[in-house]
C-alpha cells in the first residue's frame, strides 16, 4: 500500500479498534457530508461507501486487517533485503590450462538453469554431459 493511500479506517475517521456501531455512526455522518446531491464529491462518497462495506461485516474486516498488517510488515522491511533470495549455483572456478596450453574441460559442466533448452545434450568439447 503506498504511503499516500488512506486506509478504510482513515477514510471513515475511526480507530482500528472501533466497534461496528462506531463505524456505522461515522459512515452516516460522512454520507450526509459527502453525498453528491448535497454538494459533496462523488469520489469521496464512493470511498466512504467502499470503506463501510469492508468494515461493517466481520469476515471482510478480518481479511482487510490481515492484509493491512502484511502490507505494514512489508513496508517496514529494509529495501535491500529480499525475503527469499533466489538460489543460484556457485560460479565454477576457472580451470588452469593443461600442459598443452588448452583449457581443461573435464571438470566443468553447465548447471541445468544455464542451458537454453531443457533437454540433455552432449558437447564434444566437454567430457561430461551437459544438462
Amino acid at each position: 500500500m503506498p504511503a499516500t493511500a488512506k486506509t478504510h479506517y482513515q477514510v471513515l475517521g475511526v480507530s482500528e479498534s472501533a466497534s461496528v456501531r462506531a463505524v456505522k455512526r461515522a459512515y452516516r455522518a460522512l454520507v450526509q457530508r459527502t453525498h453528491p446531491d448535497h454538494g459533496g464529491s462523488r469520489t469521496e462518497f464512493e470511498a466512504v461507501q467502499a470503506s463501510f462495506e469492508v468494515l461493517s461485516n466481520a469476515p471482510g474486516r478480518r481479511e482487510y486487517d490481515n492484509e493491512l498488517a502484511e502490507s505494514r510488515a512489508e513496508s517496514s522491511r529494509p529495501r535491500h533485503e529480499t525475503p527469499n533470495p533466489p538460489p543460484h549455483a556457485p560460479e565454477p572456478a576457472a580451470t588452469p590450462p593443461d600442459r598443452d596450453g588448452m583449457p581443461n574441460f573435464t571438470q566443468r559442466a553447465r548447471t541445468p538453469a544455464s542451458t537454453s533448452s531443457g533437454r540433455r545434450s552432449w558437447r564434444p568439447d566437454r567430457h561430461v554431459p551437459v544438462w
